[in-house]
């Protein structure tokens, strides 16, 4: 199966239309028809999003062919395994490139993929965090479904949002307390 057609079986058996797929990634609707017609290449990042999409062995298949991971090395991988493998290599890659080299973000912030590459700034610069930030994520993973709750969600970062600002203009700025 062809990359291109992979793209779109996930997207049709996950029932979406190209503009509700290109939403939940973080795209345009019309890189989700380039894709699809074979016209644009998924970046790694976006191939390594969609591989955790992908349910067939066929659409694995074809992304993992697309990243250029050869088929004599995908045998004896538990699936996670493989993801934590292609993503680790992915971070790896990233690293070396300069700032020049990078290119602009495609996406729009708050989707998938700019949550990745804030979990990967997280895990690459500052390499721990808080037991708060944690508790903040498990509480999203349980409410998210809740539309009173994201809200909730929203207040809460907006208010830090507010109280962090005033802070750094007010020179208050504490670091490296994690008291309770």
């Amino acid at each position: 199966m062809r990359l291109s057609l992979a793209i779109k079986s996930i997207r049709t058996r996950m029932k979406e239309t190209m503009v509700l797929f290109a939403a939940r990634i973080g795209l345009n609707h019309s890189t989700i028809s380039l894709y699809e017609s074979g016209k644009l290449v998924p970046s790694r990042s976006m191939l390594i999003m969609l591989f955790q999409l992908a349910a067939t062995a066929e659409e694995k298949s074809s992304i993992l062919d697309a990243m250029g991971v050869d088929a004599n090395l995908r045998t004896g991988w538990e699936e996670k395994e493989l993801i934590e493998a292609v993503k680790g290599f992915d971070i790896y890659q990233r690293a070396k490139k300069t700032e020049a080299d990078k290119p602009r973000r495609p996406w729009k912030k708050g989707s998938l993929i700019d949550f990745a590459e804030q979990a990967t700034f997280i895990v690459k610069e500052i390499g721990d965090v808080d037991p708060c930030l944690v508790d903040f994520l498990r509480a999203w993973i349980k409410f998210h479904g809740d539309p009173e709750a994201v809200e909730d969600f929203r207040d809460v970062v907006q208010f830090l949002s507010i109280r962090l600002a005033k802070r750094k203009s007010s020179g208050k700025r504490k670091t490296g307390s994690t008291g309770a």
